[in-house]
């Protein structure tokens, strides 16, 4: 396959991006699961988000079969919603609007300066959590590809959009610092424990960690400090100056771009941690009486819930097929740039290497080693219950540095309202992407069974598609206080003497 630099690739970071994430995002054919995660009947799915809530559920015993979870958003490109066709995703070859005709199909947007997105796929496989008096423990299951961008200049994400050949931006410097680009692809196994360590009265405290292992299948990062370009012409780019680090470890062979299968199907490891803290402000006492069995175990209910955690510390250690290249600070002329075609990943950085370094193999490169950062986030929320079965919930969600080259999640705001029985749930949100953009979600459980999203007002036409959220659950719970044998231990509720 031969690859021209074009409207779609004009810039390195163009080609980068389109080349390693997809590669890292098509091993899989979400962190925006709230309507599961901020559930009484959450259980081991409420773990990723808050450790501590394992203990604080209203479940027993959690079985998950298959949580699974897909989201798409940014702040730059959309597509206009009278043109796109969700019907199209469900088809081998879909056939998705372009942007042959501006003001149709595919768009993009110049109200945001500094453009952000993420994609995300996951999926919770076979998980359990299972409450033992104070403590609660599980183990969970989970493989997840992600990349994400932040801090790329609008000026840019029009070069990369419209191409070389688009005059208003001719002569005009286009710059950014700390550029990001990064893209993982991992499974974890992960233990979950938490402890309900202080009662007094009304309150209640908690506590609880994750530990996982990690098994990277394929990670690439671009990490610009400084760019500065000029677009002269239709065929000619002077690059001013470039301080950047490109990385990759991918399940392909660098000088055919084939899939190879002499690779190992993991390429790097590592450990990742999660901790929380919960504060429960009850609405009574525990019951007084003597509990023989664990599944008799009283749920006790709430005024409202606080809750802390920090998720994603760690990183993922790649030594195999691995490649870091260094631009320190280099400028170039780039001449015939709309003619320069390249094969392969290899044929690529040579190009580079000739364009900056004057040879095809003065780029310097590392082959050792490299590594990516989970998607750091500090996650605070609130849960308040007004009313027997209905709760206000709200969540706020901070992207943490924790690694010089790591996945960014944006940040988020969160309000919903949700009903919440045994059976039933339903819950109405409106979150802010970025704290820039609205959405509305919606979620919904009948026993064991739950589907949601966070962007439906994406999925009904109501506004263009900068992206998409969807997520699901299939899993099992005993209810605490519900043994299988035995009727309910405590049937008056919260009135029980």
């Amino acid at each position: 396959m031969i690859i021209k630099i074009n409207s779609g690739f004009t810039t390195k970071l163009g080609i980068l991006t389109i080349l390693l994430i997809n590669i890292t995002l098509n091993q899989l054919r979400a962190q925006e699961r709230y309507g599961i995660t901020l559930s009484n009947f959450g259980g081991i799915n409420a773990a990723t988000i808050n450790p501590s809530f394992t203990v604080n559920s209203k479940t027993f015993l959690d079985v998950n079969f298959l949580t699974a979870g897909l989201t798409i958003e940014n702040n730059f490109v959309f597509y206009h919603k009278n043109d796109f066709k969700f019907s199209e995703l469900l088809r081998a070859n879909p056939n998705l609007p372009t942007n042959e005709v501006r003001g149709e199909g595919l768009d993009y947007s110049l109200k945001y300066q500094n453009l952000t997105g993420l994609a995300y796929v996951e999926a919770l496989g076979p998980s359990f959590s299972l409450n033992i008096g104070k403590h609660a423990g599980g183990l969970f299951t989970r493989t997840v590809a992600a990349s994400s961008f932040v801090n790329v200049p609008q000026d840019l994400g029009v070069l990369l959009f419209e191409g070389i050949r688009y005059k208003p931006l001719y002569g005009k410097e286009i710059s950014g610092q700390k550029i990001n680009v990064d893209a993982l692809g991992w499974s974890e196994i992960g233990l979950n424990y938490s402890y309900n360590y202080l009662s007094g009265y009304y309150n209640n405290w908690s506590v609880g960690i994750n530990i996982k292992q990690l098994l990277g299948y394929s990670g690439a990062y671009l990490s610009a400090d400084d760019l500065k370009l000029n677009v002269v012409n239709r065929d000619t780019v002077d690059i001013t100056n470039i301080l950047a680090n490109i990385g990759y470890s991918l399940p392909i062979n660098y000088g055919s771009n084939g899939y190879s299968r002499t690779k190992p199907l993991f390429l790097g490891k590592g450990i990742g941690l999660d901790f929380g803290f919960t504060f429960r402000r009850n609405l009574d006492f525990a019951p007084m009486g003597r509990v023989t069995r664990y599944c008799e175990s009283y749920f006790q209910p709430y005024r409202y819930k606080l809750g802390v955690a920090v998720s994603g510390l760690g990183n993922i250690h790649f030594n195999k097929n691995t490649r870091e290249h260094t631009f320190e600070n280099r400028s170039a002329l780039w001449e015939n740039i709309d003619t320069t075609e390249f094969r392969n990943i290899n044929d690529f950085f040579e190009n580079l290497s000739s364009v900056f370094y004057g040879d095809p193999h003065s780029l310097p490169t590392e082959e050792d080693n490299m590594i990516v950062g989970l998607p750091t986030v500090l996650n605070l929320n609130a849960d308040y219950q007004y009313f027997p079965n209905w709760y206000l919930s709200g969540m706020l969600v901070l992207p943490v540095k924790s690694s010089d080259y790591q996945l960014m999640f944006p940040k988020k705001a969160l309000l919903g309202i949700r009903y919440e029985t045994d059976d039933l749930e339903f819950n109405f949100s409106s979150s802010f992407f970025n704290f820039q953009k609205l959405h509305i979600g919606f979620f919904a459980r009948y026993k064991y069974f739950s589907i949601g999203t966070s962007k439906l007002e994406s999925l009904v036409k109501a506004t263009n598609l900068y992206g998409i959220n969807l997520y699901f659950s299939i899993k099992f719970h005993l209810i605490k206080g519900y043994c299988l044998s035995l009727p309910p231990k405590h049937d008056c509720g919260r009135f029980q003497f």
